[in-house]
């Protein structure tokens, strides 16, 4: 129990580091590798960027990231990334077939059954035996 404890406490203090370094840098994937670099405050947008096919249009919807990277020097990345021109307009197409399998007939309905009489005992005055039940586990009291 001891031991469980101790591997508990570990793994939460071990996310809540992973969280706060989420949460106070930005992780950039470049063309040259990873740059870190630290936020201005605590938040979890943008943690994660890959730049390498970021055009000029793409780093304006970041606005954050590129005040950021522009203010620890990194005009480089910055230039990179305004002088890269789409290769294509991005042209996002979403297109969904739904292929249906052609119905199958089914079962034939059973028959219809012919309806039980009410409280019908047979002629010599004995009871009526009385339907299997889920609950008969195979234990007859009259046998």
């Amino acid at each position: 129990m001891r031991l469980f404890l101790h591997t508990f406490a570990w793994l939460i203090l071990l996310s809540n580091i992973l969280i706060m370094c989420g949460a106070s840098f930005y992780f950039v994937h470049t063309n040259d590798g990873w740059t870190v670099v630290a936020k201005n405050q605590l938040s979890m947008v943008d943690t994660v960027v890959d730049t390498r096919t970021w055009d000029k249009a793409e780093l304006d919807t970041h606005p954050a990231l590129a005040a950021r990277l522009q203010t620890v020097n990194q005009q480089a990345l910055l230039a990179e990334i305004a002088a890269r021109r789409a290769e294509q307009p991005k042209t996002i197409i979403n297109t969904v077939t739904v292929v249906r399998p052609a119905p199958t007939p089914g079962p034939k309905p059973a028959p219809p059954r012919a309806a039980p009489q009410p409280n019908a005992t047979p002629d010599d005055g004995a009871q009526p035996e009385a339907p299997d039940s889920i609950f008969k586990f195979g234990l007859d009291p009259k046998k």
